[in-house]
């Protein structure tokens, strides 16, 4: 009797340092140790439920038309890093392109634009979508002109940055 209360007594302390296993490491993690050294490892195939996903941000991006109507020219930008730099980007385009007397039409951030022409006038309106930005210029074209047709449109994106 007394050597089978000896071998569960040495089973109850087995048992317990297998419990114990892991050895104060976060779930998931077993230690290691060499000379001098301890740390923790991820068990091999285990899933760690309080693994995060790599931190991102955003990073926005501003788009602009700029238009001379005397001479036709249109400049465009959709990847400026602020409304300045989106303004002055146009601006050079359209100067670029033949304009003396360039003017900002339509300023967007993360956002799509249009421009709409009509025989007579022209304009450009924002949108989520190209085609919401398009359908309400076209819609203001018609209301005001005849011959509506978009002559150009983007859309100016945020970007996903990774840390």
């Amino acid at each position: 009797m007394k050597s089978l209360k000896g071998f569960l007594a040495v089973l109850f302390v087995l048992i317990c340092t297998a419990i114990r296993a892991e050895g104060g490491c976060p779930d998931g993690e077993y230690p290691q140790q060499g000379p001098g050294w301890r740390t923790c490892v991820p068990i091999p195939g285990a899933s760690n439920e309080t693994q995060t996903r790599p931190a991102f941000r955003w990073k926005s991006n501003w788009g602009a038309i700029a238009a001379d109507k005397a001479t036709a020219s249109l400049g465009t930008t959709t990847t400026a890093s602020s409304e300045d730099d989106a303004e002055q980007a146009a601006i050079k385009d359209c100067k670029a392109r033949g304009g003396s007397r360039c003017e900002i039409l339509i300023t967007v951030q993360n956002a799509c634009m249009a421009m709409v022409v009509g025989a007579t006038r022209l304009n450009a309106k924002v949108g989520s979508t190209k085609s919401e930005a398009e359908g309400r210029g076209m819609a203001l074209c018609n209301q005001q002109d005849t011959n509506c047709a978009v002559y150009y449109s983007a859309c100016s994106v945020p970007e996903r940055l990774t840390y």
